[in-house]
């Protein structure tokens, strides 16, 4: 909603668990760049922005910093204590 209200919406990912929506489109697994095809996945992401991170990683949590230090908002939906065990508590 926000990308469509002319937000610059940046959708962060992880290649080991990506969205499921990507999941749901037509083309085989055996066809090259399939998970990017879903339409599902382009109607609930339209104007958004999107990237991968290895947010396990210190170079991942290091980019997922400077992508906030240089926005207004972060919307994550992991489940409770998640990001905490990344080292990215809300004062951090």
């Amino acid at each position: 909603m926000l990308a469509l209200l002319g937000a610059d919406v940046i959708k962060v990912e992880s290649v080991s668990r990506p969205d499921g929506m990507r999941m749901r489109g037509a083309r085989p697994f055996r066809e090259d760049l399939w998970w990017e095809t879903g339409p599902s996945y382009h109607g609930g992401n339209a104007g958004k922005r999107g990237t991968t991170l290895d947010l396990g990683s210190k170079e991942g949590r290091e980019l997922l910093l400077e992508l906030v230090s240089r926005s207004d908002i972060l919307v994550e939906n992991f489940t409770p204590r998640v990001m905490a065990s990344w080292g990215l508590t809300y004062d951090v």
